[in-house]
């Protein structure tokens, strides 16, 4: 018996054998999860604050080890967050100026 099943990241509907599982998305190709009708429970959710936390430390890092800010920028960008990888590599590279003069 097939259910209908909606993508928790592209929203595009399609149809799988069951639910409580992680399948890929036939649309864009991320795992998604399958719920039962009703299910209050949204999984990306979490990851949004996971994303937010990190976000964060990489901009403190930018300011304060501007190295390893750099590298955390290199770091969103290969998880899918290139505005903030640009920004806390461009930030860690004004970072390290200031901080070459300071010293």
């Amino acid at each position: 018996m097939f259910i209908k099943a909606k993508c928790e990241h592209c929203q595009t509907e399609f149809e799988d054998e069951g639910i409580e599982k992680t399948v890929w998305c036939p649309s864009c190709g991320k795992e998604t999860h399958i719920l039962p009708a009703g299910s209050n429970f949204t999984p990306h959710i979490a990851n949004a604050a996971q994303h937010d936390g990190l976000i964060l430390a990489s901009y403190t890092l930018a300011i304060l080890l501007p190295m390893f800010g750099f590298f955390a920028g290199v770091y969103l960008l290969i998880k899918k967050q290139p505005g903030h990888g640009v920004a806390a590599m461009a930030l860690s590279s004004l970072a390290a100026v200031i901080w070459f003069l300071v010293f």
